[in-house]
């Protein structure tokens, strides 16, 4: 029996678009092999919809109507699709309509941010009294005087932030603790300041924290006079996140937070604009036994 080619090309004819048995997609499933093109009215029959229900929940959600479909080519992709949008819906309260707003801007440069890993101790001295111990160890640097009465350990960076109070530029430091040794008689002071004297001045310009036996004290100075509050909180010995926050707005005030939680506000005495500020840990023994603080990172933070 021979093959007809004739009609093999007329039977396969048929199936083809605009044929006698034209063959559709429509009730197919399953994904094609193939990328395939998606059509506008497609997406915004899914988008206003969503953006519809938004608006109706009174929340900021898509705008349909600025919805923009990117096609390269014409062809669109998994590794292709890709939907942006310029506007927002705000919404207005119930029964209101909600209203259009811009996109905020972000700006990842808006801002001078330091960070301290501790993972070396290159660029900053240590010292202090015999049988003093400063340590990296993984996250956290050890701060630890030997045990005798009055003696100290400290750590200061090599050279001071250049001119790191502004006028204007609001100023943030942050300490974490992760342990303490013992809560008694003790000196610990974790500030930025212009000196990193061997005791620490109470009067130099400075802004952060000291800590007297457990108790958390803010502290500023501006050279000549200290403004010192007890913040009220204690600190317990052992291991701990205590994140201690100061926000220094030259001029104006310097606010001291505990765990994102203000405690205390500074009005008088502040760092003047123009000073330089070295990073400045110190811990200091008031009797016969060993002394420590455990610090995980150091965050700083200014307005450019």
């Amino acid at each position: 029996m021979s093959l007809d080619v004739t009609k093999v090309r007329a039977h396969k004819t048929k199936h083809q678009d605009g044929g006698a048995d034209e063959l559709s997609v429509a009730a197919l499933s399953g994904l094609l092999a193939n990328d395939q093109h998606v059509l506008d009215a497609e997406v915004t029959a899914v988008a206003i919809p969503l953006a519809q229900k938004a608006a109706a929940s009174g929340v900021a959600s898509l705008n349909a109507s600025s919805l923009v479909v990117q096609k390269p080519a014409d062809r669109l992709s998994k590794a292709n699709f890709e939907i942006t949008l310029d506007k927002l819906l705000k919404g207005a309260g119930a029964g209101a309509d909600p209203t259009e707003i811009d996109v905020p801007a972000v700006n990842f440069f808006d801002k001078f941010r330091d960070f301290i890993p501790w993972v070396s101790l290159d660029g900053f001295n240590i010292g202090g009294d015999t049988g003093y111990e400063i340590l990296i160890k993984g996250s956290c640097i050890t701060v630890e005087a030997g045990g005798t009465q009055n003696y100290d350990a400290l750590l200061y960076s090599k050279y001071p932030w250049s001119q790191l109070v502004a006028t204007g530029k609001v100023l943030t430091v942050e300490f974490v603790i992760q342990r303490l040794g013992l809560t008694a008689s003790q000196n610990i002071w974790l500030r930025f300041a212009e000196d990193y004297a061997d005791p620490p001045s109470e009067t130099s310009i400075h802004f952060g924290w000291k800590i007297v036996d457990k108790d958390i004290y803010a502290s500023n100075a501006n050279g000549a006079t200290q403004t010192i509050t007890d913040t009220l909180v204690d600190l317990a010995t052992g291991y701990q996140r205590t994140r201690l926050k100061a926000v220094l707005t030259p001029g104006t005030d310097c606010k001291f937070y505990v765990d994102d939680v203000l405690k205390v506000t500074h009005t008088t005495n502040l760092p003047v604009a123009g000073s330089n500020a070295y990073l400045h840990v110190h811990v200091r023994t008031l009797e016969a036994v060993v002394k420590y603080i455990y610090l995980e990172r150091v965050l700083i933070e200014r307005e450019l």
